[in-house]
């Protein structure tokens, strides 16, 4: 056991990756700029990485996804920055695949920044502004302490027995509604008194039930893509049925309506979809002329100049609205008429969250 280290845990040193650079935005207070370093380390274990659409698809209801990527949150560093002032860094650890990873996907950047604000504000009690900045020439501001995270158990350290504690042979029955790609599952859970112990994971293509009583486990694949946070349930104490459904209200129908129900009375915008609808700016003009009391004559723009509206639209948005620029104009220029479904949705997603309120 090293020198100082916490019972089963193990002391690792962050090699650093890259830096982000944010602020505080406390009230009644001064701002601090905050340095976010995202190093690596082997000893941070990897997970399965979703994919764009899925995260994309994710971001849309954040504050209730399930899905975790491991890492190490480090507690605040006093630092200084170029004029001497006082600055607050952080120092965050994630496995080396996950790292390489992020550097190559700018979904996968924007989720595990979002997830990382979000563990930061919640772990040490600071809001954070949500916009950051990579710093091109650093790698880390401050010092990369080292730190200490539970060690995990050798498969040949563990001391079970082979038979499992759970029953896995559970009857259930999958039925789609008609008309409609949606599915609800019905689970038969005869052993179980009440539904409140029962732990519902549910991912795009599949469903976890573990009980706490540890009666059940049971790991069922649903044949299509499901949205996690549109999914509910239900127990049913007479028949001993659990009810699994998909509501309706599936966030990326919601943000498609919403786009749709923004831009009515527009010239020249008819939004059906993620991709093609978005092609020549206007659509985005259209949002962001709705939200942000007339900033521009809308009258004045043509179909004929798409860069011309992706800058007018995205600059507009930063200013007024502080909404993060996902994408640059000159990218949606070179994806021309086969735009990146991925990256309009991460996009449009920002708008919603930012021109709403």
């Amino acid at each position: 056991m090293e020198e100082n280290c916490p019972p089963n845990s193990i002391k690792i040193r962050p090699q650093p990756g890259i830096c982000f650079k944010t602020k505080t935005i406390e009230e009644a207070e001064e701002p601090i700029k905050v340095f976010i370093n995202i190093c690596t380390n082997k000893n941070i274990p990897d997970v399965p990485i979703k994919s764009d659409e899925e995260l994309a698809e994710l971001m849309l209801n954040i504050k209730y996804c399930n899905y975790k990527i491991p890492m190490s949150v480090g507690p605040p560093n006093v630092v200084k920055d170029n004029e001497n002032k006082n600055c607050i860094s952080f120092n965050i650890i994630l496995s080396n695949i996950t790292f390489k990873e992020l550097c190559e996907r700018t979904i996968l950047m924007q989720f595990c920044m979002t997830i990382i604000i979000a563990s930061i504000e919640e772990k040490y009690k600071i809001i954070l502004c949500k916009i950051c900045k990579q710093l091109k020439n650093r790698k880390h501001v401050g010092e990369l302490n080292d730190q200490f995270i539970r060690k995990m158990k050798l498969i040949d350290e563990i001391d079970e027995p082979e038979v499992p504690i759970f029953e896995t042979n559970v009857d259930y029955i999958i039925k789609r509604k008609l008309n409609e790609n949606m599915y609800n599952i019905f689970i038969y859970l005869p052993k179980l008194r009440s539904g409140k112990n029962v732990k519902l994971a549910i991912s795009t293509n599949q469903v976890q039930l573990t009980t706490l009583s540890h009666i059940y486990s049971l790991n069922i694949m649903v044949p299509h893509k499901m949205i996690p946070t549109s999914a509910e349930s239900e127990y049913e104490t007479k028949s001993k049925i659990l009810k699994t459904n998909e509501s309706k209200e599936n966030p990326k129908y919601v943000l498609l309506r919403w786009c749709k129900d923004s831009t009515k009375g527009y010239d020249n915008v008819q939004i059906n979809n993620f991709t093609t609808s978005w092609i020549d700016g206007l659509a985005f003009c259209a949002l962001v002329h709705r939200f942000c009391n007339k900033p521009f004559d809308y009258s004045k723009l043509n179909s004929s100049d798409p860069l011309k509206n992706f800058k007018l639209a995205f600059d507009t948005a930063k200013q007024l609205k502080k909404t993060p620029i996902l994408v640059t104009p000159e990218e949606m220029m070179i994806m021309g008429k086969n735009p990146d479904y991925t990256i309009i949705l991460t996009y449009v997603s920002a708008l919603y969250k930012t021109l709403q309120h």
